[in-house]
């Protein structure tokens, strides 16, 4: 489940990303990235800025884009006010 890369601008830093949340389950969730149709995974216990308790559908989001054999995963996720 851990990312195996991150994908990075040009600047050398994590890129950041937008996105809303779409599905939250115990231990995952889904968010709708903006800007596409990708929806991308979220694994509750990466490191995040919030409780997870506290994620709801339809929150918007910030978060770096990483990926593992699965798929693209959200890490550092961050809900917007």
């Amino acid at each position: 489940r851990k990312p195996n890369g991150l994908v990075y601008s040009d600047n050398g830093k994590p890129e950041v990303f937008k996105g809303t949340i779409s599905k939250v389950e115990h231990s995952f969730s889904f968010l709708n990235m903006d800007g596409t149709q990708a929806s991308v995974f979220i694994y509750r216990f990466h490191d995040h800025s919030f409780d997870w308790d506290t994620l709801r559908t339809g929150d918007r989001v910030v978060f770096n884009l990483g990926f593992n054999f699965r798929g693209p995963i959200a890490v550092n996720v961050a809900i917007l006010d």
